[in-house]
């Protein structure tokens, strides 16, 4: 199985015949590149020509992050996925105002039934309090046409949702969900988390026909990949806040994890178990119905971006992951 790879030190990569190469001050090491599904980088990695070419054949692409941990670019391959087919189907899609509103309120309708799982799971752990959120959450009407409507009505299920990260985690408070900056640590963590969803979902999309610019909820021009915000918002919840309500309430991950030096950011321990456990939960299998097996969500993921490249081409059926 294909796993993501994390570089946290500054070096180089290259290309020795058919290997790829990791150089740093204290190490020269091959990288198992057959085994690579996506490569990470938080140090300042320079990428040689050589190297680039070798990824894109192997079409393994590398996200950049910034000191903050923000993702700032992403080094992609040239996708021998590309079908002109299928994009202009997005787009087509994108432009009528039925077909786009049906793709949103799907992945809000996902999103909500997400959310209201992991709720529920606390609620009957004895977090009584829960109540009244999950039944807030319940009572939103998710309209059927314009993408406005849609977004507001899936902001205020968001809204709802972190009112209660302070009942499943005293520990940490959120208080409010805030941005660019984040105010507190649970927001600097929880901002972390999604974005590791994106990016992994961007992966993923790479490995369809869709191009990943051409979305439905957000808007195209928000992001210049904005279809892998559109397929994260439903897994953010059953991959991202599963691995901040473990880790925080087992106190493996605390205030002092982080660090204020120009601004708030993980450190290098808390960043790395993190880490550890996010590829944990993308490993991690669950029964598909519809398959009749088990998979994993990293996979799973992907599955969604196949549902929805098929819904594009004529399928009747769109339904994204719910969670159970």
């Amino acid at each position: 199985m294909k796993k993501s790879l994390y570089l946290f030190s500054h070096g180089i990569l290259s290309r020795e015949d058919n290997t790829l190469l990791y150089v740093n001050k204290d190490l020269k090491s091959g990288l198992p590149i057959a085994q690579i599904q996506d490569i990470h980088a938080y140090g300042k990695v320079t990428v040689k020509s050589g190297a680039v070419a070798l990824l894109a054949e192997k079409e393994i692409p590398v996200h950049f992050y910034n000191k903050f941990l923000v993702h700032v670019a992403s080094l992609l391959p040239r996708s021998g996925n590309t079908n002109g087919t299928i994009i202009v189907a997005q787009t087509k899609a994108y432009l009528n105002p039925e077909s786009r509103a049906k793709i949103a309120r799907e992945i809000v309708l996902a999103t909500k039934n997400n959310i209201l799982v992991n709720l529920e799971t606390y609620l009957n752990r004895g977090i009584d309090d829960l109540e009244n959120i999950i039944a807030a959450i319940e009572d939103t009407r998710i309209p059927r046409t314009r993408v406005q409507a849609i977004m507001a009505a899936e902001a205020q299920i968001w809204k709802q949702y972190y009112t209660g990260f302070d009942l499943i985690c005293p520990n940490l408070p959120l208080e409010k969900r805030t941005f660019h900056p984040p105010h507190n640590e649970m927001n600097a963590l929880i901002s972390f988390l999604n974005m590791l969803s994106y990016t992994t979902t961007l992966t993923q999309i790479l490995q369809t026909y869709l191009h990943p610019s051409i979305s439905y909820l957000h808007e195209p021009l928000e992001r210049r990949y904005s279809l892998a915000l559109d397929l994260a918002e439903h897994f953010k919840p059953v991959i991202a806040h599963r691995i901040i309500f473990r880790l925080v309430n087992r106190k493996q991950i605390k205030k002092d994890s982080f660090t204020r030096e120009e601004g708030i950011r993980l450190k290098d321990n808390a960043l790395k178990l993190i880490l550890t456990e996010y590829q944990k939960q993308l490993d991690t299998t669950i029964q598909v119905p519809r398959l009749k097996r088990k998979s994993s969500y990293r996979n799973i993921i992907k599955m969604d971006a196949h549902k929805l490249a098929k819904f594009l081409m004529g399928s009747r059926q769109l339904k994204f992951f719910y969670a159970k």
